[in-house]
């Protein structure tokens, strides 16, 4: 089930347009098919003794997505997925289209929010 999965992010690589959540979660998808790995055969950034400076690299870009931008920039991902032959349905823009219109309503990033 992972295959078809990698495939697309794979072919999705640099359609992010700066999406902070879109590359986090191809970070976190990448991160968990290298943990299955040994520790010496993984890609340099997912070895332990990296895995502290990605965790503060990933909440970091996190913490400073601005919503409003965000879910213009996820519908904009989206819109090029659609146009590339990916194998996407619309079961699968449904959840990302979600994630955009729940960001309009933020103010501030979500991850901002956990530290009130």
């Amino acid at each position: 089930a992972a295959a078809p999965l990698s495939d697309a992010l794979q072919q999705m690589r640099g359609v992010y347009h700066g999406s902070a959540l879109l590359a986090t979660a191809h970070a976190l998808h990448e991160g968990s098919l290298e943990a299955a790995k040994p520790d010496s055969e993984r890609e340099t950034e997912y070895r332990a003794r990296n895995l502290p400076f990605l965790v503060k690299r990933l909440a970091k870009r996190l913490n400073d997505l601005h919503p409003p931008h965000e879910a213009a920039l996820l519908r904009r991902a989206l819109a090029s997925a659609a146009a590339r032959p990916l194998g996407l349905l619309p079961s699968h823009a449904e959840p990302l289209e979600a994630v955009a219109s729940a960001l309009e309503g933020f103010t501030k990033p979500p991850l901002a929010l956990l530290s009130e």
